[in-house]
């Protein structure tokens, strides 16, 4: 058999017995190029070096995407639940065991109570404020019997004012001033009343009891929640349905600032690192921020986008907030804000460091009691269906204890915790105040 001619640009191959041109860019492959054996090898380079790569995509992203290195406290958990401390969660569960529930405090039948809380003086007296559906402020001194109950001393206690419409909140600031707000309702506008405990220093001047109104043109109907400053000035912030109001205290008035929000204010919160700027929370799901030394020139900001009706706002430390609202609860970092407009993400909900879910459990009741034990690492949560129930602010778990031994009559406002030493929680139950002590 003749061998193959020559074709110029061309070389044939004997297995295939075919010709092949010859690429500019590369030599002439020779016969073993395309054997079986170098096609196979030439196949598993080819997935080698696309697992390689797919491997080191997948890395990239895993490592864009982690929160560890932009969260000092998602580390912080992360170590907790890798080195198994459980100590902290196992005193938890102690004390919540160990409370004992006390009447304090009961109404008359047929009284609903509406808001509640307490105030420690320098020279250690405490005393509460009770506020009713009716419109009523009780001032009561709290004392302590012989076994150690505390009741409140009904000799001294006083009702310092009656009747506009239901007690929406009452609040004690740094110098003493109590200032309740009434709701407001039908032919009733609201409005805010202060005043100034007796046993305040007599070095200083105050005004006597006072009642003040909003200005007409903000159109404010209703007034949710109120919040007092830590500063010495003893700055307060209300909640509206119209927006948010800063109160200077100054002698014998208070300078009113409002701030337009176009949504009703549920929650409001002085941050604990700074007295000057504080924050609201809303119906639209937005957390913002002001600072009182901006005055009317305040632009708010928006921190944080909760994704749903913001009720409570606590803060948990220098840089940490807790945001409980109709839908969930959450905690977020202050140093990492929401993302400014106009971007993507500007109107999707902010990624928080602890999503604990919808811990008050389904419903549209507002007011319902929330707060924080920091020290203990606690939260108290009063839930729609009249259920109050412990948790563990590093889990989110349910802490069994004897707030959840039975439902509450009616769902339960006013929920707090002592500061200070005093392992207390309290809370008010239709017409009664209880204290459930360690």
């Amino acid at each position: 058999m003749q061998p193959p001619r020559e074709i110029p640009g061309f070389y044939y191959d004997p297995e295939k017995k075919k010709y092949f041109k010859i690429l500019p860019h590369h030599a002439a492959p020779t016969a073993a190029f395309h054997t079986n054996t170098s096609i196979a090898e030439k196949n598993r380079e080819k997935r080698r070096i696309e697992d390689l790569n797919s491997l080191t995509l997948h890395r990239a992203k895993r490592t864009r995407r982690t929160p560890l290195k932009a969260n000092p406290c998602i580390r912080a958990t992360l170590y907790r639940e890798l080195t198994g401390d459980r100590s902290a969660e196992a005193i938890r569960s102690i004390y919540a065991r160990g409370l004992q529930r006390k009447v304090v405090w009961e109404a008359d039948p047929g009284v609903k109570l509406s808001a509640f809380t307490t105030h420690t003086q320098a020279d250690g007296t405490e005393f509460c404020i009770i506020g009713t559906v009716a419109g009523d402020v009780r001032l009561s001194p709290l004392v302590k019997k012989k076994e150690g109950e505390l009741q409140v001393n009904m000799r001294e206690s006083d009702q310092i004012i009656h009747g506009r419409s239901q007690i929406s909140s009452v609040s004690v600031n740094s110098q003493g001033l109590v200032m309740a707000t009434f709701m407001g309702g039908p032919n009733r506008p609201p409005a805010i009343y202060c005043h100034w405990h007796p046993s305040t220093s007599s070095d200083i001047l105050h005004p006597g009891p006072a009642l003040f109104g909003f200005n007409r043109n903000h159109n404010i109907t209703s007034v949710w929640t109120s919040a007092a400053s830590p500063n010495p000035q003893g700055d307060l912030v209300l909640g509206t349905n119209q927006g948010a109001v800063h109160i200077e205290v100054r002698p014998w008035n208070l300078e009113q600032t409002f701030q337009p929000i176009k949504s009703d204010v549920f929650a409001v919160s002085f941050l604990p690192n700074d007295p000057n700027p504080y924050l609201t929370g809303s119906r639209d799901g937005d957390i913002r921020i002001f600072d009182i030394r901006a005055g009317r020139d305040n632009r708010p900001v928006v921190m944080f986008r909760h994704g749903g009706p913001v009720t409570h706002i606590r803060n948990l430390a220098q840089n940490r907030i807790i945001v409980n609202g109709l839908q969930r609860c959450a905690s977020y970092d202050l140093r990492y804000p929401h993302k400014k407009g106009p971007s993507a993400n500007f109107g999707a909900t902010s990624r928080a460091m602890r999503d604990y879910g919808q811990v008050g459990g389904e419903g549209s009741s507002l007011g319902l009691g929330f707060d924080v034990d920091v020290k203990r690492g606690l939260m108290v949560v009063a839930q729609q269906d009249g259920w109050v129930n412990l948790r563990s602010l590093e889990t989110g778990e349910k802490i069994p204890s004897p707030l959840a031994k039975n439902r509450w009559d009616g769902l339960c406002k006013g929920l707090r915790f002592d500061e200070g030493e005093v392992a207390r929680v309290w809370g008010i139950e239709q017409r009664w105040v209880v204290a459930f002590d360690y």
